[in-house]
């Protein structure tokens, strides 16, 4: 895997960095011998799929959470990521997703705690819903509910956090303090270069912009040799 895969700032990014962090998670969880969860994840496996399931609780969580890097990454497709139109529609929190400012009215502050408001919420929201998904009770009449839907909504609350958290660790979407790595400034979306009110705490932004909203244009934007001046 190259560096340029796992920027954060990235389409592919995203995906290639929450594909490891599931993998890694999912390895890490088996080793608990927590039998009831494994026992229970193997049934909402087959509630999603039908029978005969399988055994192993990590194949079927590898399949059920196989949706969570598609989820990060449509986090970059909304109003909010367009250009003079996000910023007028969604002047203070459009780019609370994104760990980003929407303009300069927006302190650092105000974008740091808006952002990991917003973390906290979708994280509190996915483990809400893989604990109700994991105690359950599907019966034969279920239609429009069931243990596999319930869970899979945690899916989409875990996605919407780990878009979040992901963008806080990218250059242009944050500055942070050398050594400790704690957040100094938010940076605000859409401009190219960003004065911090001190020497320290000066750091460079790249463009926020549509290019992140869909594959085919990130794609091209790699295959393009001019280098931008920043």
């Amino acid at each position: 895997m190259y560096i340029s895969e796992i920027l954060a700032w990235s389409w592919t990014g995203h995906g290639a960095l929450t594909t490891a962090a599931v993998s890694m998670a999912i390895s890490q969880f088996v080793t608990l011998g927590k039998s009831f969860l494994e026992k229970r994840f193997a049934e909402i496996y087959k509630v999603w799929q039908g029978p005969p399931g399988k055994p192993s609780a990590q194949d079927c969580l590898q399949e059920i959470m196989a949706i969570l890097p598609q989820v990060v990454q449509e986090e970059d497709i909304h109003p909010a990521n367009i250009p003079v139109i996000g910023e007028t529609l969604n002047p203070k929190g459009g780019q609370v997703r994104h760990f980003m400012r929407s303009s300069a009215s927006v302190s650092s502050l105000e974008a740091y705690n808006m952002s990991k408001a917003y973390i906290i919420e979708h994280l509190t929201g996915a483990w809400s819903k893989y604990r109700e998904a994991v105690y359950y009770q599907d019966k034969w009449y279920d239609v429009l509910t069931s243990s596999s839907s319930i869970f899979w909504e945690g899916n989409y609350e875990l996605g919407k956090a780990l878009h979040t958290i992901e963008d806080s660790y990218a250059p242009g979407h944050v500055t942070r303090k050398p050594g400790s790595g704690f957040i100094v400034q938010v940076n605000i979306s859409g401009m190219t270069r960003i004065k911090s009110r001190t020497p320290r705490e000066t750091g460079l932004a790249m463009r926020h912009s549509t290019i992140r909203t869909t594959k085919n244009l990130a794609s091209s934007s790699r295959r393009r040799k001019k280098r931008v001046r920043l």
